[in-house]
């Protein structure tokens, strides 16, 4: 019997050693939950901080450069045949001067030009060397990719790329639908941005759409899905023969903000700018024109704006002393 109770009272014992055991092992799990949940808050606490603060740094520095008046660029593209060369490209900056545009166009996918003193290039890349349906199938995706990656433009200098520019006059002219025209510019845009994000892509429509007058006009909002970053409108369309030159009026100016910021675009431009001019004017009357058309776009805040100046007849070209210096008193 005496064994039996010594027994028995060795398992008590351990049995309470073991409740006690148990109870502190609870008693500090307890404890690492408390702990834990009290990190897990304090992290949670330090993230949304962080947060917060890159969100008002964020907000301060888009305050700041919205503030910041933005000189609208200006410039050209290059005149005479052939004029996708690099030379081509410095003819623009030699004539209108350190700190201007160039807007080149190309067939296949080559290399935009960067010209020594440009400040803005637009390379504008033709539908009749790269067809629709190469966009649509997906089957123009590996050169794209190719092609963007590669396209490193020099420190300060911003690149603007497009493909099919004035899909609304392919539209009318027959050469593709709305809906494919829409599809092939946003898969254009998915492409390109996935292989450089700093390239700026543009989405450039007749400025005639932008008229109230226009059949067209009605399917802005449609062109607004095309994905970009700019929206351009060539003011460029219209030829007049006696005085005066175009009223490019400040309700198409406004109409294109609209459609900006419909689609959330970044910024506006006009890719082609211009008037053949007149008989009988020796440059005088032009040269004030653009002055007077250029300032009011500088005004509306448009990214960049180049002298449509390729062979054409009649001639947009110009020669005209007074006419240089209105486009490089509005670049300086």
């Amino acid at each position: 019997d005496g064994v039996v109770e010594s027994l028995t009272a060795q398992r008590d014992a351990a049995s309470a050693s073991l409740a006690q055991t148990t109870a502190s092992l609870d008693a500090a799990e307890a404890s690492l939950t408390a702990l834990t949940a009290e990190r897990d808050a304090a992290r949670a606490e330090r993230d949304t901080a962080l947060a917060a603060a890159a969100a008002a740094t964020q907000a301060a520095n888009e305050a700041a450069a919205q503030a910041r008046p933005r000189r609208t660029v200006f410039g050209g593209c290059p005149s005479g045949a052939g004029g996708t060369s690099l030379a081509a490209a410095a003819s623009v900056v030699s004539k209108y001067g350190s700190g201007s545009c160039v807007r080149q166009f190309f067939g296949g996918w080559q290399p935009p030009n960067f010209p020594a003193g440009a400040a803005l290039v637009h390379a504008s890349y033709a539908k009749s060397s790269i067809d629709i349906r190469s966009i649509l199938d997906g089957s123009q995706d590996a050169a794209i990719t190719a092609w963007a990656a590669g396209i490193v433009p020099p420190p300060g200098v911003t690149c603007v790329v497009e493909w099919m520019h004035e899909g609304d006059k392919k539209v009318s002219d027959g050469y593709c639908s709305l809906g494919d025209a829409v599809a092939a510019k946003r898969r254009f845009y998915d492409v390109v941005k996935a292989a450089n994000p700093a390239l700026l892509v543009a989405n450039t429509l007749t400025g005639w759409i932008f008229d109230t007058r226009s059949s067209a006009h009605v399917t802005l909002s449609e062109w607004g899905r095309c994905r970009a970053d700019v929206l351009g409108a060539d003011f460029d369309g219209i030829r007049p023969t006696v005085l005066p030159y175009p009223n490019f009026s400040p309700a198409q100016v406004a109409k294109v903000q609209e459609v900006v910021a419909a689609a959330g675009y970044r910024h506006w431009a006009v890719p082609e700018f211009g008037a053949p001019r007149i008989s009988g004017d020796d440059g005088t009357v032009r040269a004030q024109w653009m002055l007077d058309t250029g300032t009011r776009f500088a005004a509306a805040d448009a990214l960049y704006v180049a002298m449509y100046e390729y062979d054409s007849t009649p001639g947009y070209k110009l020669t005209a002393p007074l006419e240089v210096s209105a486009i490089r008193a509005l670049a300086v």
